[in-house]
């Protein structure tokens, strides 16, 4: 995919008191790969307009604040200096106060090691100059196809200056800065044009289903399911896609045999290049509990040497489950134990057992109610 590259600028003048002097900042994107799982890098930089004879920057903090549900932020690196000029310098991931839950930022922190509180010190800061010092790189790594913002905001909007601090060390001034709307960083066009993700459920399974306008190299889609109570995404199933096409498509995975409780699902759409993006559906899917006592026929059947039972329990109760052979005598005992209501699955190995015909019994006791059912299993070794 051909590179982009981008250079936004954002100007904040901060004006010192009885002067002219202002300290101009910039955050410039100097990278955008512009492909899912590539590199974005971004540098701060700041200069002063007008300096005075002598001049220094006490300290300032900015956070450089952006999406992290497009972009992770790597690494950082200082540019301008070195502790060996007594300067302290440190990036930090922090967590921001914005209206949007996915707003994160990194911490810039710039201090002058011996400046005091009136500016004296030595060394008492450092110079800025009326060109533009990079103070940090940062790298980033796009997540997301989308259009999403990056700015700069001041830990509690303020930047100290010290200006001719040898011959009026107080006249320190911290002063308020607004910055200018966010601008949009990334605004790539998606490779695969999907909407009308939905879903329908039937007892204990799902269906998902979505549609694409259009696709370009498209692999395929990874279907993704988590519980509520967690974050741990698992891969349930993959679905083809159909390359490059300009054709509508419809497209529907199931997920079968759930026990009950509440999901989350995502798609995650695979490019022939390896780049991905995700698509995520809307609110949480709820499995309920069974209307009605049922088992399953085992599968395989016949089986060698293990085979699966379903079976829904409409009532918390004591769940028993045996296999008999064909003269009545009980040879395995499978499960027993007290199960909630809700949807279940259990293995059954007859490893041990002979090829042959058995019967397979469960039992649910519950109070003022019992259910059985009986099936039968072949073994064939």
């Amino acid at each position: 995919m051909k590179k982009i590259i981008l250079f936004i600028i954002f100007i904040i003048n901060v004006s010192l008191v009885n002067s002219q002097t202002t300290v101009e900042q910039k955050l410039a994107v100097i990278k955008n790969d512009g492909v899912i799982g590539g590199d974005f890098f971004v540098t701060y930089s700041v200069k002063m307009t007008n300096p005075p004879s002598a001049n220094t920057l006490g300290s300032a903090t900015a956070d450089i604040v952006y999406d992290s549900s497009s972009l992770v932020y790597v690494t950082g690196t200082n540019l301008a200096f070195n502790y060996a000029q007594g300067y302290m310098r440190d990036l930090n991931p922090v967590t921001v106060s914005d209206s949007s839950k996915t707003k994160k930022g990194v911490r810039i922190n710039v201090t002058g090691m011996a400046v005091n509180a009136n500016g004296n010190g030595d060394p008492p800061g450092f110079d800025i100059t009326s060109n533009y010092i990079v103070w940090a790189q940062l790298n980033f790594r796009i997540i997301s196809y989308q259009s999403t913002t990056m700015y700069v905001k001041h830990n509690g909007n303020q930047i100290g200056l010290f200006q001719n601090y040898q011959n009026a060390p107080n006249t320190g001034v911290i002063i308020s800065q607004t910055l200018s709307a966010p601008i949009n960083i990334i605004d790539q066009p998606l490779p695969v044009s999907l909407n009308n993700f939905r879903f329908a459920t039937n007892n204990n399974n799902v269906k998902l289903i979505w549609s694409t306008t259009k696709e370009t190299n498209n692999k395929g889609f990874d279907m993704e399911r988590k519980s509520t109570t967690n974050n741990d995404w698992s891969k349930i199933g993959y679905v083809e896609g159909k390359g490059t096409t300009n054709a509508v498509t419809n497209y529907a995975f199931t997920d079968q045999k759930l026990q009950s409780g509440k999901y989350n699902y995502r798609i995650k759409q695979v490019d022939i290049n390896g780049n991905y993006t995700y698509f995520n559906l809307n609110g949480d899917i709820e499995i309920g509990i069974p209307q009605k006592f049922d088992v399953s026929q085992n599968y395989p059947n016949p089986f060698n040497p293990v085979t699966k039972i379903d079976y829904q329990i409409p009532t918390d109760g004591f769940v028993s489950m045996k296999l008999y052979d064909m003269l009545g005598r009980e040879v395995k005992s499978v499960f027993s134990d007290n199960q909630k209501a809700g949807y279940y699955s259990i293995k059954i190995d007859g490893s041990s057992l002979a090829s042959g015909m058995y019967f397979c019994i469960i039992n649910l006791n519950s109070p003022g109610k019992s259910f059985t059912k009986n099936i039968k299993l072949m073994l064939v070794k």
